[in-house]
């Protein structure tokens, strides 16, 4: 059986509703622990489970809300600029490289060859 917990003493179930307004604890009799619980447009879902109503349960919470909203597509679109400038970045590189391999091969092109046709000292 899930009783609704509206209060607390250090105001858990309040500063939850912060982050999050659908957020809601419950206390489960059967398994002596606290939930939390979200809902979405699916309906509700079971976040997490607690033994204890105290901070490390908003610290969970922030965390897991944090990692949603950056794991979803703006962790994506920041990828793909990563990417974008990684291949800019070695298509540069790659550049420089063939630059100077062309002067290399220019260098040793006229090596030991005399700079005057004719002229050998």
């Amino acid at each position: 059986m899930r009783i609704p917990v509206e209060s607390n003493v250090c105001n858990i179930p309040e500063r939850l509703r912060e982050i999050d307004p659908a957020l809601r604890v419950f206390y489960n009799t059967d398994k002596q622990k606290y939930e939390v619980w979200g809902l979405d447009i699916r309906g509700p879902y079971l976040m997490a489970s607690f033994p204890e109503l105290d901070a490390r349960v908003l610290a969970s919470v922030r965390y897991g809300y944090f990692v949603a909203r950056s794991t979803g597509a703006p962790y994506r679109h920041l990828l793909r600029e990563q990417a974008e400038q990684d291949w800019r970045a070695e298509k540069d590189r790659i550049a420089r490289l063939k630059d100077i391999e062309d002067g290399i091969r220019d260098d040793l092109k006229f090596m030991g060859k005399p700079v005057i046709q004719g002229a050998s000292f």
